[in-house]
């Protein structure tokens, strides 16, 4: 490399005067800069965009389809569920045997426009809770049609042997007979034996109880939090000593910590 000493003082200003003729005028540095940003924003855009795309996972590969069809709700359930989200990660074929997806599903009015028992999808869900029967005279009350529903539910079976049946019992509306049965022991006999009558009858796989809330209401019974927490006992204890007919046991249980703090004994219900 040749020492700047050696150079003469008119070849340095002249080196020194072309590098200054390099340099790009500043409009032109702002054309060259702003497909840069551009390609920044578009890549901002459309990366999340891929990831969140709906795929289907086969042998490690991810197949981008542009389609929502029902085969995939479940998938994709457990997908985000898991908040994963690089086309790498594969997602077990058959996720029922591994995962709940609960679904509930009201009894239908007389309107057209309501959702039949011949319209819902048998593979979309793991578990369907049909709801919702009402507790009259201690024990579990269907009404004529809501019996047929019922029936038809359970029919689904058939196309999805896997699929799990539940009877809901109560609901927002329906808790009205709750209070009463859980007084005592014999009053939750009687509604404990009905729901061994509901699952022999209609074939069900369970109930879900969905009481809306244990000392929610001023009641001269000022134990109902102690007595529900005896009924899932009570149910339990039922549900080990049948042979033939075993079933689930299922609770709908409130999310703020006040109504759980005064409407459960969650250290008891969790064993």
């Amino acid at each position: 490399m040749e020492d700047i000493n050696s150079i003469s003082s008119s070849q340095i200003s002249y080196t020194l005067l072309d590098g200054e003729k390099s340099r790009p005028a500043p409009g032109r540095c702002c054309r060259t800069t702003t497909p840069i940003v551009i390609s920044a924003v578009l890549l901002t855009i459309l990366v999340p965009v891929y990831i969140l795309t709906p795929r289907r996972y086969s042998g490690g590969t991810a197949l981008t389809t542009a389609h929502d069809v029902p085969e995939q709700w479940v998938e994709r359930a457990i997908y985000y569920s898991n908040r994963i989200g690089g086309p790498e990660v594969e997602i077990a074929k058959n996720p029922s045997s591994d995962y709940k997806l609960v679904c509930y599903y009201t009894f239908p009015s007389s309107s057209p426009d309501d959702l039949q028992p011949s319209d819902i999808d048998p593979l979309l869900c793991t578990h369907i809770n049909v709801g919702f029967a009402t507790v009259v005279n201690n024990t579990i009350f269907l009404n004529d049609n809501q019996s047929l529903i019922v029936r038809d539910v359970v029919a689904l079976k058939r196309r999805n042997p896997d699929l799990k049946i539940l009877l809901s019992v109560g609901g927002a509306g329906g808790t009205g007979g709750f209070p009463q049965m859980v007084l005592n022991h014999a009053t939750r006999k009687s509604f404990i034996g009905s729901i061994d009558e509901c699952v022999r009858n209609y074939s069900i796989d369970g109930v879900d109880l969905d009481w809306e809330f244990p000392n929610k209401e001023p009641s001269p019974d000022s134990k109902q939090k102690m007595h529900f927490t005896q009924l899932l006992a009570e149910i339990r204890a039922e549900i080990k000593r049948q042979q033939r007919y075993k079933f689930l046991l299922t609770v709908a249980v409130a999310a703020p910590r006040f109504i759980v703090d005064l409407a459960y004994d969650i250290s008891y219900m969790s064993r």
